[in-house]
Formats: C-alpha cells, structure tokens, sequence
C-alpha cells in the first residue's frame, strides 16, 4: 500500500509532483496570484499617478490614501483570520474580492478626497479577508514537513503578483492612455478571483475547536493571548515591514521623478525579479527546509538588507532590476519560514496567529508608509530606501534575541529549528 501512494506520486519523469498537485493547493494559488495582482495595480502601480495627473492631490495626499489602506487591512487582519478559524475560509474567500471589484470601478467616479479614502478603508479590509484566510487555509491542507515549501510557493505568488502588477497597468495605459482602464483591470482581477473561489473551493463549516464558539464574534482576550505568546516575533514583523513599507507610497513615483521611467518602462524593469523569483521559489522553499526555519528568517532578513542598501546608494535602473531581485530572494527565503513558526503555534487557532502576525506586519507597513512619503518630500528622494536597509539590518540583528532558543515562548513549537 506505501509503496503504491509512494508511486502515485512519481510524474512521468520519476520525480514528485509539485507540492500544489500532491496537495490540490492550485486554487488558493491562483487566487492569490490574482488577487496581489489586482492590489499591486491599484496600490504600488495606479493610485499615485491617477491622483497626482488625474485628480491633481499632492503628495501629502497621496501618501494618506495609500495609509489608509495600510491601516485598514493591519486593523481587520487578525479579526478576519479568526473569523475564518471560526466560520470558514470559503465565506470570506469569496466576499473579499467582490469588496475590491466594486471600489475599483467606484474610483474612476470618485472625486474628493474623503471618498478614495472611504475606498480604501473597503480595499483594507477586503485584503485582511484574504491573506490570513489563503496562508491558514493552505497550512490546514498540508502536513508540518510540507508546510514550509507550501506556504513558500504561496509567498512567492504574492510578491511576483506584486512584480507583474505594474506592467500589467503601464501595457493597459500605454495602449489606451486613459487611467481609468487601470482600474477596470483591477475590477476584472478580482473578479476572476471571486469565480475561482466560488468554483473550486469547497464549502467549509466551523473548525471543531470553535463549534460552540459559532456564535460568538471575536474577542480582545484571544488576540491579546496571542500578543502575549508570541511577542518577539509581532516586534520582529512591525520592524522589518515598517523598512518595507517606507517606499511603498512613493515608489512609483520614485520612479518617474529619479529614474525617468515611464509607466510601461517602470513595469518591464521589474519582470526580472517576477522571473527570478517564480524560478527560485521551489528551491527557496526547499532551502528552508534543510536551513531550518530561523536560520531562514535571518539569512533572508540580511539578503533583502543588502540588496536594498545597494539601490539606495546607486539610484540607477540596472540596480533596481539586478538588486531587486536579491531583494525578493530574501523574502522568498524569510516569509515563508516566518509564516511557517507562527502558524504551528496552534493548529486549532492557524488563522488567529497568522491574522495576527499579518496585523503587526500591516502596523509597520503602515506606519513605514507614512514615514516615506514624508522623507521623500522633505528629506532627499533616497531616504526612504535606506531607510528600509537600515531597518531590516535592525531586523536582522534583533532575530538574534527573538529567536533565542528556549526563551522565547514560540521557539518552544515543534520544528522550528
């Protein structure tokens, strides 16, 4: 009998299948590529130029829209994966995308600014519906030895999402000139993600654990439990995201100002990250494996420093294409490790933990975001870059005292090492 399963899962060239195939994991990835795809032409790719040209809002503006957004998603995420512990992964698997589908087409009709910002409140928390809930719901699907590669490959679809988003607006606006067909993309990206959902996920009830929960809504005990197991690694996560999202606001428009891109050139200078990292997922996901999960975290955390040290103090477009990609090994490596220890904290609670890991992640996100667009107006166009070296060489060096075996609460879980 083992060795029939073990031949069942031998493809015609004598390997295993791909961990998507062996797991039945291909629907949660296309949803998420699809979905990052939809929030990076909305958020990193068409937002900035479509308020600056179009709707003629300065920078300070800008920059409060993409916070907005940012604060949304970091405050709902952790109530949003625990109610998907409770009611079901599909429900709000389904709904989140229809939220992004209807503010996508409301923002080409939207003109004061108290309304992109209303927008983006939805768009926040239509995202902190579906990151806790896709990461919980592949990490139920496969066993603890799977786990690391498995929530890798999911890693990898958000941040080539991320890569390929802003080409996919500068081809729709090289060949229409008119921004608002950004957003139409937008609407008909999560449209397809809300099909796919409906199509292939299938209908889940309450998790065991919570049966005579059902009725309850989430409460501020088990988030500040939470807090309180795993506080080292909540510290670790704000850190490291506020240096990720010091360039997030301004990133295009870095782009335009000092590098003189357009936006169909600006998208095209980062598919070779999007192909290093689709080509180097399986086997960054591997490594982590045979790194353990903390020496990951680390070497991932120092590699995305690096990279990015570089671009700051070089300002030219081959770094950004060649750095970027060392860049996004880094995370390649670090996130799914992360992700890997939080979600093993407890299996009954995967979503709680990681909805929680996600919101001090968006709470850094947040408040890295706010922090750049200032640096960028009034600082110099390279602050918030080095900003972001600066604070994953912070990050790195604090894993040292997070991850310290045997002192840190989560450390104490099977299989981090």
């Amino acid at each position: 009998m083992a060795q029939a399963t073990e031949q069942a899962e031998l493809d015609v060239t004598g390997g295993p299948h791909p961990i998507w195939r062996r797991h039945n994991l291909w629907p949660l990835y296309a949803i998420a590529v699809l979905a990052e795809l939809g929030y990076a032409v909305l958020n990193i790719s068409a937002m900035q130029p479509y308020l600056r040209y179009d709707r003629q809002f300065g920078e300070s503006i800008i920059a409060l829209v993409i916070t907005v957004f940012l604060l949304s998603e970091a405050v709902f995420k952790s109530p949003m994966g625990h109610l998907g512990d409770r009611y079901g992964r599909r429900r709000l698997l389904l709904v989140a995308p229809c939220i992004s589908l209807c503010t996508a087409v409301l923002t080409t009709l939207m003109r004061p600014a108290i309304g992109f910002i209303g927008l983006r409140v939805l768009d926040g928390i239509g995202a902190a519906m579906i990151w806790p809930n896709l990461f919980a719901a592949v990490g139920d699907k496969v066993s603890d030895s799977d786990r690391a590669e498995a929530i890798g490959v999911l890693n990898m679809c958000y941040w080539v999402g991320i890569a390929l988003g802003p080409f996919l607006d500068g081809l729709v606006f090289q060949f229409t000139g008119n921004r608002h067909f950004s957003f139409y993309l937008v609407a008909l990206l999560f449209g397809a993600a809300a099909l796919m959902a409906f199509r292939t996920i299938p209908a889940d009830g309450v998790h065991p654990h919570h049966e005579d929960e059902a009725h309850q809504i989430p409460k501020l005990r088990d988030l500040w439990q939470v807090a309180h197991e795993i506080p080292g690694h909540l510290a670790l996560s704000i850190v490291t995201f506020f240096g990720i999202g010091l360039p997030m606001a301004i990133f295009k428009l870095y782009a335009k100002d000092v590098l003189q891109l357009s936006d169909l050139s600006f998208g095209a200078l980062l598919l070779p990250a999007a192909a290093a990292m689709a080509f180097l997922s399986m086997p960054a996901s591997r490594a982590v494996n045979r790194l353990g999960r903390v020496k990951s975290v680390q070497i991932g955390l120092l590699t995305g420093a690096v990279g990015m040290l570089i671009i700051a103090l070089t300002s030219s477009q081959i770094a950004l294409a060649v750095f970027g990609c060392l860049v996004g090994l880094g995370f390649l490596v670090a996130i799914p490790a992360w992700l890997t220890i939080a979600s093993d904290v407890n299996e009954n609670q995967r979503g709680t933990y990681l909805g929680a890991v996600q919101t001090a992640q968006g709470v850094g996100a947040l408040f890295g975001a706010s922090t750049g667009g200032f640096l960028y107006e009034h600082v110099s166009k390279n602050a918030p870059f080095l900003g972001t070296a600066g604070a994953l060489f912070l990050a790195f060096g604090l894993s040292f005292l997070v991850f310290r075996p045997r002192r840190s609460p989560f450390l104490e879980q099977p299989g981090q090492d």
